[in-house]
């Protein structure tokens, strides 16, 4: 007797031209870009999530919109402003209100110095007239060892090793772990910040890297970040209406196998899966979830994407009203928290603040950042603990103190890959053994940067490649 699917979990047409697992950012660009390519073929996406958008993710608190997974778009960079463009969202486009970040230190608030590149100093002096060194430190950073980058290396083995270890604890760390929750001692330098793997071989030290790469950026009166009235968590769901994508949520992905010229993937409920024929497949999922599905069609990627470790985190956003707090609520755009402080909070943006179109002038919005990598145990914390391990911290590296209104935690899971020392070289070949599977993809942000820019050109170069394919079919 032939089992029947449960129709209790949606699943897509039995078959499709182009099929895209994983409806996050840079699942959807690739799916709108071959549709876009070709608006004859048939392009489906499959997400076990109930909600598309991956890590762009919206949510309601006191009664306004705010992004509790990314917040922004790097507005200095082309891709994302590009996308917003495409999809006729210019006109929704916000910008910061104030742009000034803050690194605590032992009981002060230091302005993040302006003259670094990801916090690696371009100038000695400038750091020391932070104040954020110690005497110790100072004497380290002038007696600095400058020494060419030849391969790939720790952000912490690189840059203590040169410049000594506090510049790593207060002013690199802060600003990695704010993106990837790692920890400077296992990030890659050259593939967390793109100048340095450019400058490998070329002998020249982590202090010139960044100073002259600091001179060659382009100059712009353009703010760095920008965002989307209500939200960029609003993009996903704009693409996907604008571009009339055809997306399929709370369907789990299975297995991807060969039958023929086509692939088959299984999908849906386990006890009576549902089957895709497609010519094609683009795998945009985290790292975890492309190892299963890669498995058995092209081993070697699977095992390598099995090694990328990854980290979870928690957002925890805290709203007030601004008489309801014990002072005046600091007038910068957040703060970053370096590893030594101790605390659990390791960046905290203020949301009103920052985007002061957000909310009204009486309303507060704290978006408290909890969780590195190796910090698990802290995270299966009851959602109560950590807003009160939130509340706490922010008390106590920025005196915000009073009584909430409302709160909304946002857990993430396994969901920020990192580029540890050996990424770059595993992402090579990674791609080369999927190139050796005519009609599959990858995507997503294990591949080019964990940004929404870095996402777009994953999927803009999966894109490509199944399109590549499909021509090639006819």
């Amino acid at each position: 007797m032939t089992a029947t699917p449960d129709r209790r979990v949606p699943t897509p047409p039995s078959e499709c031209d182009v099929l895209v697992i994983g409806a996050g950012i840079s699942g959807l660009v690739a799916a709108m870009r071959v549709q876009r390519a070709d608006p004859e073929l048939q392009v489906e996406v499959i997400d076990i999530a109930p909600y598309a958008g991956g890590k762009l993710r919206t949510a309601q608190l006191a009664g306004t919109t705010i992004d509790v997974g990314a917040e922004a778009v790097i507005a200095r960079r082309p891709e994302g402003l590009r996308l917003i463009d495409e999809l006729g969202l210019e006109d929704r486009l916000r910008y910061p209100g104030v742009a000034d970040a803050r690194i605590t230190s032992g009981g002060r608030e230091v302005a993040v110095p302006q003259d670094t590149l990801m916090g690696v100093p371009t100038d000695v002096e400038s750091v020391v007239r932070t104040g954020l060194l110690t005497d110790d430190g100072v004497d380290r950073l002038r007696a600095a060892r400058p020494s060419g980058l030849t391969e790939d290396i720790s952000v912490s083995d690189a840059v203590g090793g040169q410049l000594g270890e506090e510049v790593v604890d207060q002013l690199v760390e802060p600003l990695l772990a704010g993106v990837y929750a790692g920890r400077a001692d296992r990030l890659s330098l050259p593939a967390t910040i793109p100048a340095f793997r450019n400058a490998l071989g070329t002998g020249q030290d982590v202090m010139t890297i960044a100073r002259r790469a600091r001179a060659a950026a382009p100059r712009s009166d353009r703010p760095v970040f920008a965002t989307l009235q209500g939200g960029i968590g609003s993009l996903p769901d704009q693409l996907i209406a604008r571009e009339g994508l055809s997306v399929t949520l709370g369907c789990p992905a299975r297995s991807i196998s060969l039958s023929g010229d086509r692939f088959v993937v299984e999908c849906g409920a386990a006890p009576a899966p549902a089957r895709v024929s497609t010519r094609a497949v683009v795998v945009a999922t985290q790292p975890q979830k492309a190892t299963k599905l890669l498995a058995g069609i092209s081993p070697a990627a699977s095992g390598e994407l099995a090694d990328v470790a990854v980290s979870s985190m928690a957002v925890v956003a805290i709203a007030y009203r601004k008489g309801d707090l014990v002072n005046t609520p600091p007038g910068y755009s957040g703060i970053l928290v370096p590893v030594s402080e101790g605390t659990a909070v390791k960046a905290a943006t203020y949301v009103t603040n920052k985007w002061p179109h957000v909310a009204d002038d009486d309303l507060f919005i704290v978006r408290a950042s909890i969780g590195r990598l190796g910090e698990e145990a802290l995270l299966q914390r009851t959602d109560a603990d950590l807003v009160t391990l939130a509340r706490r911290d922010l008390a106590i590296l920025a005196g915000i103190s009073g009584e909430p209104i409302g709160h909304i935690v946002q857990r993430w899971a396994g969901s920020l890959p990192q580029y540890d020392v050996g990424h770059l070289a595993r992402v090579d070949r990674i791609r080369a053994a999927i190139d050796d599977v005519p009609g599959l993809a990858v995507a997503g942000a294990t591949y080019d940067g964990v940004g929404i820019p870095g996402c777009i050109n994953s999927a803009d170069a999966a894109a490509a490649k199944v399109l590549q394919h499909l021509e090639g079919d006819e």
